[in-house]
């Protein structure tokens, strides 16, 4: 006797639409990926080839001559890493704030915070540029991370996410002496990390991917971000595709990285957001 799950039509057609369209997405990908290890000799003999003939770090070699990759990604880390840590801490004691202290007008400081939501970025660019540049920061990585070390929307998240923690639990804490940053500590960051995993996420992609704020505000090359300088390197080596793939493969790789790293905690995110 056979034991098995029933296979439906709407499941196999599911499954098969699901899987080119993950092939359509993932191909641009493994291009990227089988390019940045060819030669300029292959692209030009083999161009209609995908697979590497032979393999090569020549792209690789080319790219670390040609620019401060080092540099740039120094850059980069240290902006996404300041830039999700403060959103991170400032988005759960803020909310923790909201949702659990009383105090005056705080509905209504909560609704204005949560007005500046509506007002478009663009309109911003230009006081802000101005401010920066009266602060003496234009030119610099502060001019990049300050804007954004505070996120409105994560902070609503977080406040909604703590409003639905059991109250119990914030009892027991009381009894056994905690005061309101051990209770932060102790009880609400354990009970909202899948919350948390998922801030942390798309912060540091946004981070890491960010070109429009280094574009208005940095200037020297050795300064600049991962996909500010990309884009000036692959201007620079329009010809070299394998070295600007290769630049292309390490600007993606650190991201894919975190992702796998807190996927689990992403997921569980996911889940909570959609309820």
């Amino acid at each position: 006797m056979k034991i098995g799950r029933k296979i439906s039509v709407g499941g196999v057609v599911s499954f098969i639409f699901l899987t080119v369209f993950a092939v359509i997405f993932l191909f641009p990908m493994i291009w990227m990926f089988l390019t940045a290890f060819r030669t300029e000799l292959d692209l030009n003999v083999n161009g209609t080839s995908y697979v590497p003939r032979p393999w090569s770090l020549e792209g690789f070699q080319r790219a670390w001559e040609g620019a401060p990759l080092l540099t740039w990604a120094g850059n980069s880390i240290a902006m996404t890493a300041i830039i999700t840590v403060s959103v991170l801490f400032t988005s759960t004691l803020i909310g923790f704030v909201f949702a659990r202290y009383r105090f005056r007008m705080k509905k209504v400081l909560f609704m204005i915070i949560l007005a500046t939501m509506m007002v478009p970025g663009q309109i911003l660019m230009i006081p802000r540029f101005i401010m920066i540049q009266k602060v003496g920061l234009y030119n610099t990585l502060g001019a990049v991370i300050i804007p954004n070390l505070v996120s409105i929307y994560n902070i609503y998240l977080c406040k909604v996410n703590i409003e639905n923690l059991p109250e119990s639990l914030f009892d027991a804490a009381r009894l056994d002496g905690a005061g309101n940053f051990q209770m932060y500590r102790h009880v609400v960051i354990p009970n909202i990390l899948p919350t948390v995993g998922t801030i942390g996420c798309f912060t540091a992609l946004s981070a890491w991917n960010n070109y429009m704020d280094p574009l208005i505000y940095l200037n020297d090359i050795e300064k600049m971000t991962f996909p500010l300088a990309l884009s000036t390197f692959s201007g620079q080596h329009s010809v070299t595709i394998s070295a600007t793939m290769a630049v292309v493969l390490m600007n993606v790789v650190p991201m894919i990285i975190v992702f796998l790293v807190f996927q689990r905690y992403f997921i569980k995110g996911i889940n909570i957001v959609r309820r």
